[in-house]
């Protein structure tokens, strides 16, 4: 059984081959970017495609259908495990290209590109065809996801201009937006009736971390409900003393002032009486 995909598990490889495919403008289709990837790194293997041709064979898997059965553990038909690409499935007809170094910055690419074609259904499924109330999975980053994406949908302030499409959600889910922030811009929601404002509720509730609701930055209880008239009143200013308006050390000083008069007075009394009994 293969596992469930987990965004906050495959973070390594999905978000740099998300982030290097928004900073391309070449390439419009996010599968047909991952596939040239792949291909940068192989060339085509002449004498499979010649019998291919002769053979009148149809069965030409496309490199997602062989990544996919890489994933399944199953060697799809017209595909074949590569030495060069650690034994990954490729189609039959590529071959890998030994002159492109394992450690360059394009063979990584290549790997990440191989692995979202791998899981991109997967992917579709979750973000595209699964509804949005579904909260069952154990996925930081998936809930993250869903709260940005509800604030776009509603079109809460910046949200909506900011996140054009689900890979511009899910690179801001994957980087290091404050969990607290994004629950905190929820009290900008654009309330139309009483039930909208329960359903915000239930929806913010379950896809807020349980060490998130106590925290104390929120600007809105989550623990009790939206509330957008959370008690933000200025504090009540600390009782200044009466010594402190008069001028604080300044009447401390003349209080001190006023002692030193009255010793003075004492002494010079005490001379005048020893002058006197001289």
């Amino acid at each position: 059984m293969v596992k469930e995909f987990n965004f906050t598990d495959n973070n390594d490889w999905l978000l740099p081959f998300l982030e290097a495919f928004k900073k391309q403008n070449e390439i419009t289709d996010i599968e047909d970017f991952a596939i040239k990837n792949v291909e940068k790194i192989f060339k085509k293997n002449i004498i499979d495609s010649v019998v291919s041709i002769f053979s009148g064979s149809t069965e030409e898997p496309t490199w997602k259908e062989c990544a996919k059965s890489y994933t399944l553990n199953e060697i799809a038909t017209g595909c074949r495990n590569s030495p060069g690409f650690d034994d990954k499935s490729v189609p039959k007809k590529f071959s890998y290209n030994n002159s492109k170094e394992k450690g360059s910055d394009e063979y990584k690419q290549s790997v990440q590109s191989y692995d979202y074609l791998r899981y991109s259904d997967d992917i579709n499924k979750i973000i595209i065809d699964t509804p949005s109330s579904d909260y069952t999975r154990r996925d930081d980053v998936l809930h993250k996801y869903r709260l940005i994406e509800y604030l776009q949908k509603k079109e809460a302030e910046d949200y909506a201009t900011k996140y054009k499409n689900w890979i511009d959600i899910l690179i801001a889910a994957y980087e290091n937006t404050d969990i607290i922030v994004i629950v905190n811009d929820f009290s900008n929601i654009k309330y139309t009736t009483d039930a909208a404002a329960n359903d915000d509720f239930e929806f913010l509730k379950s896809h807020t971390p349980a060490d998130i609701i106590e925290h104390k930055k929120l600007n809105l209880d989550i623990s009790t409900g939206l509330n957008r008239t959370t008690d933000t009143s200025p504090t009540s200013p600390i009782p200044i003393s009466p010594l402190l308006r008069k001028g604080g050390k300044r009447t401390k000083k003349r209080k001190s002032k006023k002692r030193k008069s009255k010793a003075s007075k004492k002494t010079s009394k005490k001379r005048t009486i020893k002058r006197k009994r001289r």
